[in-house]
């Protein structure tokens, strides 16, 4: 019976070193970012071509991408536009945060494959590529 009482009261000291009530040490406590969930979407897309309404039009803004693992931002016509963060929701891409610019949301027409993607935006398609 001594045995067994000071196996029971080692293996609940161990239990109770091993825990920690700090937040800073907990590794699950944090969500994961847009990045980590969808790592085909990180890097720098680039736009091979702008349809409106299935015709190439090259007055439109030209948009360009660029997703880091929390940060994303657009490029139209050479100028940034920067936003805090990014996710997806099913077939919506939403840039967000931006204090210069309101939310952005793009159809993911079709996801990346093959460092290709497409997205839309009213009656506009923008083909990518990294």
């Amino acid at each position: 019976m001594k045995k067994l009482t000071y196996l029971l009261v080692l293996m609940f000291a161990t239990v109770l070193i091993s825990t920690s009530c700090c937040k800073e040490d907990d590794p699950f406590n944090e969500d994961p970012t847009s990045g980590e969930l969808y790592p085909a979407y990180v890097g720098v897309w680039e736009n091979d071509s702008t349809t409106v309404d299935g015709v190439r039009d090259y007055d439109v803004f030209q948009y360009g991408f660029i997703f880091e693992d929390v940060n994303a931002s657009t490029v139209t016509n050479g100028v940034p536009r920067t936003y805090p963060s990014w996710s997806i929701n099913g077939n919506t891409l939403k840039l967000s945060g931006s204090a210069d610019y309101n939310d952005e949301t793009f159809t993911i027409t079709s996801p990346p494959s093959g460092n290709k993607m497409i997205l839309g935006q009213s009656n506009r398609l923008y083909y990518l590529s990294k």
